[in-house]
Order: C-alpha cells, then structure tokens, then sequence
C-alpha cells in the first residue's frame, strides 16, 4: 500500500515529508479496500482482516499523517518537528540535539 501511494501520487516532490503525509493518507483510505497480492502468490492480503483492525489501521495513518504535516509545518523549529517524526516513527526516531549540546 506504502508502493501504491507513492506512485500514485498526482505529482512526485522533492519534499519527503509531502510524499510521506500522502502515502500516509492514501494507506487510511485504501486499507478499507480488499488488497490482492501485488505478486500473485497467495489470496488477497487483507483477507480475515476485521473492520475493527482496518479502522485502527486507518485512524493510526491519519494520526501519523497529521504529525508529519504538522512536523513540516515547524521545519524551523527543529525540536518540534523531531518530537512530531518520534511520534510517527516511534522512540528510536533520532532526538533533537542542539548545536551546543552536541559540541558543534
């Protein structure tokens, strides 16, 4: 789904932060949707997957959407948008660190 919305975007940036908020919104959509495999492998991906799992799925990429606009939106404050990612990528996301702090 993640291959999907990228390439289906109406327009490729440069701006990784626009193309993921859009993979992310088109993943809150489409996981609603039944999903054949891409390979042809096997049945479809989603199937045995309940609506309730697919809700918290779309919520969860909406939320995650949210925090990487809102991250982009504070590209000038470096410690906002850090704690926006960590949110989105979880607490392995590298913390901010100022210049003096980190001896530059």
């Amino acid at each position: 789904m993640a291959m999907e919305g990228l390439t289906n975007q109406p327009f490729l940036t440069a701006d990784p932060l626009a193309m993921l908020e859009t993979c992310l919104r088109h993943i809150s959509t489409r996981v609603y949707y039944h999903y054949p495999d891409p390979k042809g492998l096997v049945g479809p991906i989603d199937e045995g997957v309940s609506f309730d799992a697919r809700q918290k799925v779309a919520q969860a990429a909406r939320t995650a959407a949210e925090h990487v606009r809102q991250a982009a939106a504070q590209r000038q404050d470096s410690r906002t948008a850090r704690t926006h990612l960590q949110r989105v990528f979880g607490a392995e996301f590298p913390k901010w660190a100022s210049k003096a702090a980190s001896g530059s």
